[in-house]
């Protein structure tokens, strides 16, 4: 990539083309982990499961959370509860140990001091969107993410299970492929604003817009696109994450 001439914080990923970030062979980051086309869609089809497998009747969400998570999830049907929780809290979550019950706990940013209690009978699932280098560490019964948050990627998030319990597969939809497609352009005309040769940051941000309108309600179980998991394959994914990490303690 050569010289950045605009400069661009806080919003959606360029489309990555550096060799630096780009793997000559296929990266085994994520493999064993069933796939999706966002986060969002990973946790509905989880809750869905969990519903139909362990009779899961109450969702509790933390009070720091998006609430766009809540808004995908409330037509399911279970009990939504807010519980109070945020990056600053320096108390372990310690709930009511509660049958047919699954409790949301979100690394953030590798704070690890949640979820410590040991549950019995109320199933965990930890958010790692934004601690993906956790992923082989993380012991509760579920985990999920979304990985266009902390990766160049046009779509996806992941479920998995440490404790090697059974998960829910995506559908394949095509929508998620021209999901993906508008999305990925949108990161090339934003590297083309980086680099200069484009000026009008609206070109972009417009199809970014357009890209997060179209995850619609029929995407809520759908399969991670083709083009987003070869993508995925060819990344630097360690390396990015390290970078990422220097970048915040800059």
């Amino acid at each position: 990539m050569g010289r950045i001439k605009h400069k661009e914080f806080g919003s959606d990923f360029h489309y990555c083309f550096n060799k630096k970030w780009l793997s000559q062979k296929p990266n085994q980051f994520l493999t064993a982990k069933t796939n999706f086309i966002s986060g969002r869609a990973a946790l509905y089809s989880l809750i869905q499961y969990g519903i139909k497998t362990h009779n899961w009747k109450n969702i509790y969400l933390p009070s720091y959370y998006c609430h766009e998570v809540e808004d995908y999830i409330k037509d399911l049907p279970v009990k939504i509860i807010i519980y109070k929780d945020n990056p600053l809290n320096k108390k372990i979550i310690n709930l009511k140990e509660e049958q047919n019950s699954a409790i949301i706990a979100v690394d953030y940013f590798g704070n690890k001091k949640h979820v410590e209690k040991t549950y019995q009978e109320t199933s965990i699932i930890k958010d790692v969107t934004h601690n993906l280098k956790s992923i082989k560490k993380t012991e509760t019964d579920y985990a999920f993410a979304s990985l266009r948050k902390e990766l160049p990627v046009p779509t996806g998030g992941i479920i998995f299970s440490n404790k090697n319990k059974n998960l829910p597969e995506g559908k394949n939809v095509f929508e998620a492929n021209k999901i993906a497609l508008l999305k990925l352009n949108a990161m090339f005309l934003k590297t083309q604003y980086l680099l200069g040769e484009i000026d009008d940051k609206e070109l972009f941000r417009k199809h970014f817009i357009d890209s997060e309108k179209a995850f619609s309600n029929k995407l809520k179980d759908a399969k991670n696109s083709y083009l987003s998991n070869e993508i995925l394959k060819h990344l630097e994914i360690t390396s990015i994450l390290d970078q990422k990490q220097k970048n915040i303690s800059f």
